[in-house]
């Protein structure tokens, strides 16, 4: 089901800071030092620049971007407000997204289209997904959402308006999901059963990527090609989460290390014995890097936490 609202969007300030290889200042654009990346093969250095709302020093994510470098993501905690921001991310590039009447409002993935989807928390405690496109907000729950409150989750979206994310079940499980924008229609992605799972990104091509829950509790990264579903981890990690892939197959997202510490991933042929891994991690990370996306140009975002347990969002782009 949808409902459409109109809405302009509220402009967020940004600063600009020139400081390198230091702690972000609140509201500050701070390049950061080339990541020296260590690999299983593959070595593609990056150059790293933190994003940071002006309203927060201290809890931005992003969480998508498109071709031509629009990105989104929220900040804050309590409540969260979602953005999205356009190149050169200055300070009137920044522009709030907010559901109306929300709690909360997670934006999670942006198309060429300039669609915008992600998920609010309504007053009542239900989660919703929604879209915003040219002023207008759409909503969208999953009819089989049984949870209380019941729970629906737009995460990924691709050029032809597909739309992929989750429902949460009667019995508490997640369960993947794929949506067209132009009928509002969900689709179940087959799991096994009882499994726990989420849909994070949609290719070009239909290939669809995400993660699921072991019988051990942890998270193994999953592609869906046609109607065949393969699993994959970062070599020897104790859990691995696919967050993004390109029209090639390219993936992204993070792992979880033997210690405990989450580091950023890109991998190509995942699911043959030549894949090519990459660990990535921000340079002014203690501990948490999370890759979200990525472009077809090769360029990164997603977050990381510093050493004061702060957590900043990030762009990174191809070292030359």
């Amino acid at each position: 089901m949808f409902a459409a609202t109109t809405l302009g969007c509220l402009a967020a300030a940004f600063a600009g800071c020139s400081v390198t290889n230091s702690s972000p200042a609140s509201g500050s654009v701070v390049p950061s030092a080339t990541q020296r990346a260590h690999s299983q093969s593959g070595s593609q250095k990056y150059d790293f620049t933190t994003l940071d709302d002006p309203q927060t020093s201290t809890y931005t994510k992003v969480l998508g971007m498109n071709n031509e470098g629009k990105l989104v993501g929220y900040y804050g905690s309590n409540p969260s407000i979602g953005f999205y921001a356009t190149p050169p991310y200055g300070p009137n590039n920044f522009h709030e997204v907010v559901y109306p009447s929300s709690a909360d409002t997670i934006v999670s993935a942006v198309n060429d289209k300039a669609y915008v989807a992600g998920y609010y928390v309504g007053q009542k405690g239900a989660t919703l997904g929604f879209t915003f496109w040219q002023g207008l907000y759409f909503n969208f729950a999953d009819r089989f959402a049984e949870g209380s409150p019941p729970v629906t989750e737009l995460i990924g979206l691709n050029d032809s308006d597909d739309a992929v994310g989750f429902y949460v079940n009667a019995n508490g499980v997640d369960v993947p999901v794929q949506m067209s924008l132009a009928t509002g229609l969900f689709q179940k992605i087959k799991t096994p059963a009882g499994e726990s799972a989420v849909a994070t990104a949609m290719s070009g091509h239909g290939h669809i990527v995400g993660y699921a829950k072991t019988s051990s509790g942890n998270d193994v990264a999953w592609i869906l090609i046609g109607t065949v579903r393969s699993e994959f981890s970062y070599p020897g990690a104790a859990a691995t989460r696919a967050y993004g892939i390109t029209t090639y197959d390219h993936i992204v997202g993070s792992y979880t290390d033997a210690s405990g510490n989450t580091h950023g991933f890109f991998v190509t042929n995942a699911l043959n014995k030549r894949a090519t891994w990459q660990a990535i991690d921000d340079p002014l990370a203690a501990g948490t890097t999370v890759i979200t996306n990525i472009n077809i140009h090769g360029d990164i975002v997603g977050y990381y936490v510093d050493s004061a347990g702060n957590t900043h969002g990030f762009f990174a782009t191809p070292s030359t």
